[in-house]
């Protein structure tokens, strides 16, 4: 009788965590989709997105042994306020000396040094360029300055979900 008392406690909680730990697995999967930057690779497509959706694009040009490169992946783009902002962006990262259509783009936009962060609209027109590796709130600083050369900002401030850079 004790064994049997003793493993409908040990089992019944289990049992009754089971449903809760269910519903827990998707808000997992959920938060884990919001919690980094999505990048595309291919700018051409990033470019017709950007304007059919009428968000700006943010085009970092980098390449594999810039160390400036490796520090905005490993710092900045984790921030969880420049992922936050980049929702409201199409970001596009081009090894800028990969690829013949990435080396096309990153001549036709006078790209000489890494990291350099192009911030332009679906129609390719320049809205801010930045140089080197900044940290999150000089970076969302830029990107907000680009947004207000597009038009982004309503009368009450930025239209984006960049909070305060605080």
């Amino acid at each position: 009788m004790k064994k049997l008392l003793l493993c409908s406690l040990l089992c019944l909680p289990a049992s009754a965590l089971a449903p809760l730990a269910a519903q827990a697995k998707p808000a997992k999967k959920m938060a884990a989709k919001s919690s980094s930057v999505v990048w595309r690779t291919d700018y051409d497509s990033a470019q017709r997105e950007a304007k059919k959706s009428g968000k700006p694009m943010f085009v970092d040009f980098y390449t594999d042994w810039c160390g400036a490169c490796k520090y905005l992946d490993q710092t900045t783009y984790r921030d969880p306020k420049f992922v936050r902002a980049s929702r409201s962006w199409v970001m596009v990262k081009l090894n800028a000396e990969k690829g013949a259509r990435n080396v096309q783009i990153t001549q036709q936009n006078g790209i000489r040094a890494y990291p350099t962060l192009l911030m332009v609209d679906g129609r390719g027109k320049k809205l801010n360029k930045v140089e080197g590796a900044y940290p999150t709130n000089m970076l969302l600083a830029e990107m907000q300055k680009a947004q207000a050369a597009v038009g982004v900002l309503s009368a009450r401030g930025p239209v984006s979900t960049f909070g305060h850079f605080g």
